[in-house]
């Protein structure tokens, strides 16, 4: 068992949420599918509670002595295009 720890960022890179008590997981794999899973369920909550038009998050893999293994993102933009009428 490893310790992994899950860092939320945007997509400049800057830190929003840091994990400061980590995941003991068996394999770089689990890691990387919590990264994951954990990214769709904040982007399936974001979008069902309406927040903004736009969503750019990272989620950064660390390993216990800082070293990071893995990046994984998730990036949606919406907007409002006004209707067009078709040529004849």
């Amino acid at each position: 068992m490893a310790r992994y720890f899950f860092d939320l960022h945007d997509i400049r890179n800057c830190l929003l949420r840091p994990d400061v008590e980590g995941t003991e997981l068996a394999s770089f794999e689990d890691a990387k599918r919590e990264a994951r899973e954990t990214l769709a369920i904040i982007f399936r909550d974001t979008l069902a509670g309406g927040e903004g038009e736009a969503i750019d998050l990272v989620v950064v893999v660390r390993a216990e002595h800082d070293f990071e293994h893995f990046r994984a993102s998730v990036t949606f933009h919406q907007e409002i295009v006004p209707l067009t009428r078709r040529p004849a």
